[in-house]
């Protein structure tokens, strides 16, 4: 059971190592979307489909420890968490799994938080990109009223390639 314990322990603290730098790489995301920086997204994007690759293998390898851990106790899988795991290990590694426990609860926070503000920055983008296919589709638009004020049915419609929001 101890083997199992230590490979739980090692097992989040990989995973508090891949969420600080999924962390990192969101702040700079962040940069390469407030300056436009397409070609940097890119790298940052790919980078983040290798950590989030490489997170699934240690998620699957969490999950078999703790079938691992919970046929040792018998008790249910799901009664498994983090604090569990803190109640059976050695005195000298509490504090440690605690601390990990702490700071990756605050990168998980921080990952949310800044995924929030890179929605919106795309968002925003989209926006943007969105309204100035519109202007240059509808250069026309202005033409819908004639100069007495009443709608102008003569007007012919401007040749419009978007014509949906996608």
């Amino acid at each position: 059971m101890k083997t199992v314990l230590n490979e739980l322990i090692e097992l989040i603290r990989a995973n508090r190592d891949i969420y600080s730098n999924l962390l990192r790489l969101s702040q700079l995301k962040k940069e390469a979307l407030v300056n436009a920086n397409v070609k940097e997204l890119d790298n940052i994007v790919s980078a983040e489909e290798l950590i989030i690759i490489h997170l699934g293998e240690i998620e699957r390898k969490r999950q078999n420890a703790v079938k691992k851990l919970a046929q040792f106790q018998c008790v249910d899988e799901n009664c498994i968490d983090i604090d569990y795991i803190i109640e059976l290990i050695e005195p000298e590694q509490k504090k440690e799994l605690e601390d990990m426990k702490d700071e990756l609860r605050g990168l998980l926070d921080d990952v949310s938080k800044n995924n929030e503000v890179n929605s919106k920055l795309i968002e925003t983008q989209l926006n943007y990109i969105y309204m100035t296919f519109e202007l240059l589709a509808g250069a026309d638009k202005a033409d819908d009223y004639n100069r007495q004020g009443t709608f102008n049915t003569d007007r012919v419609p401007a040749n419009v390639f978007l014509d949906k929001r996608i």
